[in-house]
């Protein structure tokens, strides 16, 4: 490969790295705020007990679960997906075109379906805590 194409190669690489860079800080930021809901429902739990079915909880509670493996397991393909692009870019292992953009477009579509269901869980256990919230406010104020 000569060294023209070599170093164009290695630009548009480190532009993919970069990026790769944003996706596992923002995936770093999810498990954060996973971790927040996930104390959010154990805090509330008594509460929600009380105000929703117990089928109910344990399904937000499994949904938490599944995102939170999610998480795991995108953040993981993000690390594997920057260790080849490093490789690429150290080798001198010539680059599949093919193969790496289908690569990077199958981790695109994962990541956006995650936050999509992220999102939807996200929403709901705020609600469920603010009508936990809601109520508890009302009791207090009739018991006054």
């Amino acid at each position: 490969m000569s060294s023209s194409k070599r170093k164009k190669e290695n630009e548009v690489l480190s532009e993919y790295y970069v990026l790769s860079e944003h996706w596992k800080s923002d995936f770093d930021f999810y498990r954060d705020e996973l971790q927040f809901l996930s104390s959010l429902i154990n805090k509330y739990f008594i509460y929600l007990l009380h105000d929703k079915t117990l089928s109910d909880m344990q399904k937000l509670a499994e949904r938490l679960s599944k995102t939170t493996q999610e998480r795991v397991d995108i953040t993981e393909s993000i690390i594997d997906y920057m260790g080849k692009i490093k490789s690429f870019m150290t080798t001198d292992k010539e680059l599949n075109a093919n193969d790496f953009q289908t690569d990077h477009a199958k981790l695109e579509v994962r990541m956006a379906d995650f936050l999509k269901s992220f999102r939807v869980l996200k929403k709901d256990v705020f609600s469920v805590t603010q009508e936990i919230l809601e109520n508890e406010k009302v009791k207090k104020l009739l018991s006054a």
